[in-house]
């Protein structure tokens, strides 16, 4: 199971790395699907995080695609705030960058719990 975490965790922490692959903004919001997108995508990342947690005492294997979809679900919603920095301003540009990296750690602390003591 620690591998399978290990992983996961690094996975996840990558997410954010979205923002620094570029120095340019993204496609702009309109064009990655608006405000809706980015609310269904947060969603999604609240209920794969959630299925995390309920099936915390699955297999490694099934832990496994459980962390995977979350990385998906992650990794999604980064791509989509990296789009909205578009013509965006350097404050709204901080505040989409501040969010992924929150998202991300937090995440990786979910992944983390998973092999920890007590509840997850």
């Amino acid at each position: 199971m620690q591998a399978v975490v290990d992983s996961a965790a690094k996975k996840l922490g990558e997410c954010k790395n979205v923002f620094a692959t570029s120095s340019q903004g993204g496609v702009g919001g309109d064009a990655a699907g608006g405000a809706a997108a980015v609310a269904q995508l947060a969603e999604r990342v609240k209920a794969d995080a959630s299925k995390v947690g309920i099936m915390h005492d699955s297999p490694p294997t099934e832990m496994e695609g459980v962390l995977n979809s979350l990385q998906q679900s992650l990794a999604a919603l980064c791509a989509v705030l990296h789009a909205h920095t578009e013509g965006a301003g350097q404050t709204l540009k901080d505040e989409l960058r501040t969010s992924a990296d929150k998202l991300s750690e937090q995440c990786v602390e979910l992944a983390k719990a998973l092999t920890a003591e007590g509840d997850v």
